[in-house]
């Protein structure tokens, strides 16, 4: 398939190297960018010849996060805001692929660009990349990528950078969790293949044995607000007939509130479909 938005190559003993192609634009994905990374993905996940994936951006950066006019546009009406793919969408593909994936970022991985990397097995970076989760510096929250930044960084450095936007280095990345390892630009690719290395000695499809259940039993959130009180209050999408899910905020565990009234969605509008989370409190 001729891609418009990314490429993908298959190079030797099975490493499939897909890389975010919109240099112009520092790799800034819109719903081109996100509908042909599903299909490629999908293509991945199915191909037996395809031992490990590595995931790169062209050009001087990674990703800079969503595309702001797509993003504004794709705002203004119920219909656009319901068109697909979505970002979470091709996350938790990425995120399910059954082939051991590897994230190479240099120059910015900011916002949705960040939480890319997070849904790789593993992430590296160039010692002089750098990174933030800016939405908050345009008036918008990380919603569903919440759970994502969480489950790879300490609880009390996202309240700083979530709640801040500021720039972080390769090295607080590191020390946080939010990438394994960073080198020189000139030793990356060699990190890069010691670890491929690694995983060409695991037997084809070990992961999905290593690995079970997507996103650890999350759901993505949709809303997290805290109350002047302190008291957080997280919004989910509510699989119907589904109501065994928690999410856990600074360790206390989170459970869907039957009391709560239907909430809005923090997309414009109010949706049945989403359930407060509320402390446990012993509910089972």
């Amino acid at each position: 398939m001729n891609y418009e938005r990314i490429a993908l190559e298959l190079g030797a003993r099975g490493v499939a190297t897909l890389t975010l192609n919109r240099p112009d634009r520092g790799n800034a994905y819109d719903d081109v960018m996100l509908r042909e990374l599903m299909i490629a993905l999908g293509e991945l996940d199915n191909d037996d010849a395809v031992r490990v994936v590595l995931l790169r951006g062209a050009g001087k950066h990674f990703c800079v996060g969503a595309d702001i006019a797509w993003h504004r546009a794709n705002q203004e009406t119920p219909s656009a805001r319901d068109a697909g793919p979505k970002l979470i969408d091709m996350l938790l593909a990425l995120d399910r692929l059954s082939k051991p994936s590897i994230a190479v970022l240099h120059g910015a991985a900011v916002g949705g660009g960040l939480a890319i990397p997070l849904c790789c097995d593993v992430a590296f970076a160039t010692s002089d990349a750098i990174f933030s989760i800016p939405e908050v510096r345009i008036g918008l929250m990380p919603g569903p990528l919440v759970p994502l930044f969480l489950r790879a960084m300490p609880y009390r450095a996202f309240r700083r950078y979530g709640l801040s936007g500021e720039r972080f280095s390769a090295i607080d990345a590191k020390s946080m969790g939010l990438i394994h390892d960073a080198a020189p630009a000139e030793q990356i690719d060699a990190m890069v293949a010691r670890q491929v290395e690694e995983f060409l000695l695991s037997a084809p499809g070990a992961k999905n044995v290593a690995v079970a259940g997507d996103f650890s039993g999350w759901k993505p959130v949709h809303v997290m607000t805290r109350s002047e009180a302190g008291v957080w209050t997280v919004v989910v999408p509510l699989d119907p007939g589904v109501h065994d899910y928690a999410f856990v905020v600074d360790g206390e565990r989170w459970v869907p509130d039957p009391t709560a009234p239907p909430v809005n969605d923090g997309f414009g509008g109010v949706n049945s479909r989403l359930a407060v989370l509320s402390p446990d409190n012993g509910r089972s």
